[in-house]
């Protein structure tokens, strides 16, 4: 059986279209198996399938940085509202990478006024720093505004990226949520003058069991009276500071919202960090193994999910009428036109001397509205994309969907010939008379039997015939190599581990006989 197995045409389309979604070797090998019926069935090994797999990876080992380069070139070529920027270093090795489409650029304009930043690793085999730009949408949800590569985490990365993100954007958002970087913190006084720099709660808040003495983490009630204090944005400054930690009280403007009454903070002040939503959002879409072209086409196929979200809550709000809760005209213009849900409330006046006063108000006055909250908040930013591209754009679609209803046919035709032997039969016989009328037509089997061309419509893109731009060096990281570990970290870990049962004094626990607390010291 395995010397008449071969990996066929239609097994290294499987495996490539399995390896746009992040699916590996040997998941490829156990879909085509229940697909197949049986590991007899496949036509192929296991190891075929991993070194196809393999090849795949290593197409491009030597100019993918270049490749991807390219790829932009591309992209700004067919719309010029595509922008991206790149640096390299004194041997020519790719350091930073910068971009951003239309549709990020235009959801910018309408919902950048508060901009996360924050970076992420193992996302690519060279351990470059993954740092995306998020902001939140009308519905609330969170979108990739741009994104950066880098080689370091130095002063000089982030002032380079934040000043690609500001030529990019055209101007400066009000303000920008990072963590206690000390890099960032002085990048950004570097290249921003009228963004306020914040920090992010969730991230400081996560710290303080490992920060205060040990009589304060045995005190219940320490924490509940804490957070009570840090979240209040009614308390005055002069009263936290009282209560506050030192080591903190020197930028407590940056963290604490009682001084960011002011900032219309958008709700990614006080929830947990929408940057790390987003990183756990997109490294579930990609591999630390995978080189750069692929890291792209794993961001763009996460983006793809991200905006189809995003679409079919628009589309919601078009197509479903709300479920009022009065007949009164303002809920129906707050819930039709401006808003989304309008909450249950209780309203209450409570009045020593007033004259009666017919308000009519049927509508939210407009002065009270704040755009990139509404429905209609996408309308007022412009077209960033021309005719052209649309059109051309559309053309891929419908050829893109074309290959979806063919796939979509055919598993329509073999559910209904299951179980049909006749049926089966018919329909196996009418595609080997397709495929022999496409072998007819020209040259089909030199093209099938090459890798090269295989690949090059995986990666989308073909090996340059020069290289300017070489793929960068591994990449050593802040967050890479041995640490000291808290109590607190060394807790979590020996509670997660299964217990056992200890032979010296018979009760279960994480500790043996060699370690048992219970066993006299000599």
């Amino acid at each position: 059986m395995k010397m008449n197995s071969k990996l066929e045409f239609g097994h290294q389309k499987f495996v490539m279209d399995c390896a746009k979604a992040n699916i590996g070797a040997m998941g490829s090998y156990k879909m085509m198996k229940t697909v197949a019926g049986s590991y007899s069935s496949i036509g192929c090994s296991h190891m075929q399938v991993k070194n196809f797999s393999r090849d795949l990876k290593a197409y491009d080992f030597y100019a993918d940085a270049q490749m991807v380069i390219n790829k932009l070139h591309k992209k700004r070529e067919l719309c010029s509202g595509f922008y991206f920027e790149v640096e390299v270093d004194e041997n020519d090795h790719l350091k930073s990478l910068f971009w951003a489409d239309p549709i990020a650029r235009r959801n910018f304009c309408a919902f950048g006024d508060v901009v996360s930043f924050d970076a992420t690793y193992s996302t690519n085999k060279y351990n470059m720093i993954f740092a995306p730009f998020t902001a939140k949408d009308n519905h609330g949800k969170c979108i990739t505004l741009a994104a950066a590569l880098m080689t370091g985490e130095s002063i000089e990365s982030y002032a380079w990226v934040f000043e690609a993100f500001k030529k990019c954007m055209l101007h400066e958002p009000d303000v920008l949520i990072t963590d206690q970087d000390p890099a960032i913190k002085v990048a950004f006084k570097r290249v921003f003058q009228h963004t306020r720099h914040r920090l992010y709660m969730w991230h400081i808040m996560s710290k303080i069991t490992e920060k205060v003495p040990v009589i304060l983490k045995k005190d219940p009630d320490f924490m509940k009276q804490f957070c009570s204090l840090v979240w209040s944005v009614n308390v005055e400054p002069d009263v936290f500071e009282e209560s506050w930690f030192i080591s903190m009280y020197n930028i407590r403007e940056m963290w604490i919202p009682a001084y960011s009454r002011d900032l219309k903070m958008g709700g990614l002040f006080r929830t947990t960090s929408p940057s790390e939503s987003e990183n756990s959002f997109f490294r579930m879409h990609m591999s630390a193994h995978s080189n750069l072209l692929q890291f792209f086409m794993y961001f763009e196929n996460a983006l793809d999910s991200q905006r189809h979200d995003q679409a079919k809550l628009n589309n919601q709000d078009l197509s479903c009428r709300p479920d009022f809760k009065t007949m009164l005209p303002f809920e129906k213009h707050a819930t039709m036109d401006c808003l989304y849900e309008v909450d249950d409330c209780v309203n209450g006046i409570s009045t020593v001397k007033y004259d009666k006063v017919d308000l009519k108000y049927e509508s939210i006055p407009q002065r009270y509205i704040v755009s990139r909250w509404t429905k209609q908040a996408l309308l007022s930013t412009g077209q960033l994309i021309s005719d052209d591209v649309l059109q051309s754009c559309a053309a891929i679609e419908e050829n893109r969907f074309t290959l979806y209803d063919i796939v979509f046919e055919f598993y329509s035709c073999l559910s209904m010939a299951d179980g049909d032997l006749d049926r089966s039969s018919s329909l196996l016989q009418a595609i080997r008379d397709v495929k022999c009328s496409f072998k007819s037509d020209g040259d089909v089997d030199n093209n099938l039997n090459g890798k090269k061309r295989l690949f090059e419509e995986y990666y989308q893109s073909s090996l340059p015939e020069q290289v300017i731009i070489k793929s960068p060096e591994p990449v050593k990281t802040k967050g890479s190599g041995s640490r000291l570990k808290s109590d607190r970290e060394k807790n979590v870990e020996k509670m997660s581990k299964p217990t056992r049962k200890c032979r010296s004094c018979g009760e279960k626990g994480h500790h043996d006989s060699r370690n048992c607390p219970g066993k006299k010291k000599i």
